[in-house]
């Protein structure tokens, strides 16, 4: 299973580069099958501190850093692998017997 964590977008104030707000996405692909979730950090940047790092001067790595500090990043993983669990051996089937698929009524 591969699981790729990307920052999708990012607010800054301007007069600074503080970073306010980044917007995250995590997919997980196994296969054929897929799973996905989205979500967003804020912050309270502060030029005056000694980490601060301004906007031209980040990486991804870094932001996805930030954002583990605030999120339960093995939930979140946890619960995209239970989705392709589901997904590999559903519990559900939708249709009707009376049609069989790839045949035209």
């Amino acid at each position: 299973m591969e699981i790729v964590w990307k920052i999708e977008q990012m607010s800054r104030q301007v007069a600074n580069g503080g970073v306010v707000t980044a917007y995250w996405r995590v997919t997980a692909t196994e296969d054929n099958h897929s799973a996905t979730n989205y979500g967003g950090c804020s912050f309270a940047p502060d030029p005056t501190a000694d980490d601060f790092i301004a906007y031209d001067d980040l990486t991804e790595d870094v932001v996805l850093a930030w954002v583990w500090t605030q999120i339960d990043r093995d939930e979140i993983e946890a619960n995209l692998i239970a989705q392709i669990d589901h997904l590999k051996n559903p519990v559900e089937a939708y249709g009707v017997p009376w049609h069989d698929v790839g045949l035209v009524p």
